[in-house]
C-alpha cells in the first residue's frame, strides 16, 4: 500500500462550502488500492467515479456506493473516508452527482483526505438566469459552458429568457438572425439532463415584447405607440389575438423544454396599461390593477392547463397590493431587488408609490457620507430622497406595504420587505438578486461586483431565514459571458450553505 502523502489538509477549497466536514490532517485514502462496489443504482451518474479515480478491478479495499435512507434532503450525500474503506451514500441521483463533484474538488491525483462529510443544500431551488436577447455575445457553446458551470457548483435550476433568439416555427419572422437553432436548444436540454438541472423557460405574456412589435405585421397585437414615436413593447391585454399569440409562442417553447416544472410568463414593467381605447375604458371603470390581475390570472390558467406552474416578476403586483387577494395563489412570485445589500437597509425599493428606489431625508445629501460601501455609492447613484412617511401615505397600497418596513423605520427598512408581504398573502416566493443589472455604477468599465456580491449574499440570507422556495440570480446586460461566472459561483455557495 502506498504511504500517506507528506502534506496536510486543513481547509479544502470546496465550493459550495460543505455543511459538515471533519477531515483528518495528513491522512489520505489512495483510491488506486480500492475496488468500486456499487450496491445502489446511480442512474444519472454511472461512470463518474471511474473517471475520477484509478480503481482496481477486484480485491483491495472497498469503495461502497449505496442509497442514503432517511437523508435530511433529497439532494444530500454522505462520505466516510478511511485508508481501508470509503462509503458514499446518496439520497437521489442528484445527490450522487453532488458527491462526485465534491470528491473531484477534494482529490489530489488518486488520493482523497480521510474524514466524514455530511452535506445537503439550504434551499430546494437554486438557480441562475440569463437574458439571451440582451446578452447578444452569447453563442451556443457559451450557454453550454454556463450550464455546465451551474451543474459543477450544484445549482439545480436555470432560467432561460430567449425572446427573439428562440427558433420559432409558429412565427418564424419573430426569430432574429442570431437566433439559436433547434439543435442548439436540444443541446441545452442534454447538458441540463446530464447535470440534473431544470430549465425554466421565460415567455413574456405582456410587456417587454418590443422584439415582436419591430415587425409591422404584428403591430395589431400591441398597445398604441408612445407620443414621442417609440414603439410600444406591450401586448394589449383585452385583445384576444394578443393572448393567442402569447399562448402559441409559450406552447412551442414548452415543447422544446419538455421536462420542466415551471413556465415564467414575465408580467413585469407593463407600462402601457389602459393605453388603447378599449383598455382605457376598462381602466376608467375598474382600475389599472384589476386589468392587470385579470389578464395575468388568465395567462396563468393556460400555463396550469399545460401542466406547468406559472411564475411572474413582482413589480406590477407590488404597485397594487390591495388587489393581491384577487391574484391566483398558485402563481409563484419572483421578487427582484438589485440594490439591497444589508439588513436593515438605508434604502428600499418602494414600488407602491411608483418611485423606484428611495431613501429617507435623514440619509440625504451630506449624510450619504456616513454610509459604508457599497451602500454609499448605491444611495448616491440610484436613490430618490423622499420622506418615507409621505410615501407610505400616498395611496392605499402603500399603507398596506408600510407595515413591513420594520422597527428601524424610517431611517432604515427591513431588507426585501416585499418577501414578507407576499408570504403573508399566501404566495410562494422566489428571491431574485442580480449579478449584472442596473450597471450605471460600473467601475473602471466593469460591473460593480461589490454591490452585486453583497446583494446576492443578503438576499440568500433572507431566503434561508424565511424558508423561501428558492432564489434565482439574474443577469441582463451584454458583457462577455465569462463575466457571469463570479455571480454564478456566489449564488451556488450562498444558497447551499446553512
Amino acid at each position: 500500500m502506498r504511504k500517506n502523502l507528506p502534506f496536510t489538509v486543513t481547509a479544502p477549497h470546496v465550493l459550495p462550502e460543505m455543511r459538515y466536514c471533519k477531515l483528518e490532517n495528513g491522512k489520505y485514502a489512495d483510491t488506486a488500492e480500492f475496488f468500486l462496489d456499487k450496491k445502489a443504482d446511480c442512474t444519472k451518474g454511472k461512470g463518474r467515479l471511474e473517471k475520477l479515480f484509478p480503481f482496481r478491478q477486484k480485491d483491495g479495499f472497498p469503495f461502497l456506493v449505496e442509497k442514503w435512507e432517511n437523508a435530511p434532503d433529497k439532494e444530500g450525500y454522505f462520505l466516510e473516508i478511511t485508508t481501508e474503506k470509503i462509503v458514499l451514500k446518496f439520497a437521489s441521483a442528484r445527490g450522487y452527482l453532488h458527491a462526485c463533484r465534491t470528491l473531484k474538488q477534494l482529490r489530489n491525483g488518486s488520493f482523497i483526505p480521510c474524514g466524514i462529510i455530511e452535506d445537503y443544500p439550504a434551499l430546494p431551488l437554486r438557480g441562475f438566469h440569463v437574458n439571451l436577447a440582451s446578452c447578444r455575445q452569447f453563442e451556443e457553446d457559451d450557454v453550454r459552458a454556463l450550464l455546465e458551470k451551474a451543474g459543477k457548483f450544484k445549482l439545480n435550476t436555470f432560467l432561460l429568457e430567449y425572446n427573439e433568439r428562440f427558433p420559432f416555427s409558429s412565427h418564424p419572422a419573430i426569430s432574429s438572425c442570431n437566433a439559436f437553432t433547434k439543435e442548439d436548444v436540444r443541446s441545452f436540454e442534454k447538458i441540463c439532463a446530464e447535470n440534473a438541472i431544470e430549465i425554466i423557460p421565460l415567455v413574456q405574456c405582456l410587456g417587454h415584447n418590443a422584439h415582436i412589435n419591430r415587425l409591422e405585421e404584428y403591430g395589431k397585437y400591441f398597445e398604441p405607440d408612445f407620443p414621442d414615436g417609440r414603439k410600444s413593447a406591450q401586448l394589449c391585454p383585452l385583445n384576444e389575438e394578443s393572448y393567442t399569440l402569447f399562448t402559441t409562442l409559450a406552447e412551442e417553447i414548452m415543447q422544446a423544454h419538455p421536462n420542466g416544472k415551471y413556465l415564467h410568463i414575465g408580467g413585469d414593467e407593463a407600462r402601457s396599461m389602459g393605453a388603447c381605447p378599449k383598455c382605457q375604458e376598462y381602466v376608467q371603470k375598474y382600475g389599472e390593477g384589476k386589468l392587470y390581475v385579470e389578464y395575468i390570472n388568465k395567462c396563468a390558467a393556460f400555463v396550469r392547463n399545460c401542466g406547468r406552474i406559472p411564475i411572474i416578476w413582482d413589480d406590477m403586483l407590488s404597485r397594487h397590493p390591495d388587489l393581491m387577494e384577487k391574484m391566483d395563489k398558485d402563481i409563484v412570485i419572483m421578487v427582484w431587488d438589485y440594490w439591497t445589500t444589508s439588513d436593515p437597509s438605508p434604502i428600499t425599493v418602494f414600488r407602491p408609490a411608483g418611485r423606484g428606489i428611495v431613501t429617507d431625508k435623514s440619509m440625504a445629501e451630506g449624510n450619504f457620507a456616513k454610509l459604508e460601501q457599497p451602500e454609499k455609492l448605491i444611495a448616491e447613484t440610484f436613490a430618490r430622497v423622499e420622506e418615507f412617511e409621505t410615501l407610505a401615505e400616498s395611496n392605499e397600497g402603500s399603507k398596506i406595504f408600510s407595515t413591513y418596513l420594520g422597527k428601524d423605520f424610517p431611517q432604515k427598512c427591513t431588507a426585501f420587505p416585499f418577501v414578507d408581504l407576499y408570504k403573508d398573502k399566501g404566495f410562494t416566493v422566489i428571491g431574485a438578486p442580480t449579478t449584472l443589472g442596473n450597471t450605471v455604477d460600473d467601475i473602471y468599465g466593469l460591473p460593480n461586483f461589490m454591490r452585486f456580491r453583497k446583494n446576492i449574499f443578503a438576499y440568500a440570507q433572507k431566503c434561508k431565514k424565511y424558508s423561501l422556495s428558492g432564489m434565482i440570480t439574474t443577469s441582463w446586460y451584454d458583457f462577455p459571458p465569462e463575466i457571469l461566472e463570479m455571480g454564478l459561483i456566489c449564488t451556488a455557495n450562498d444558497l447551499w450553505t446553512k
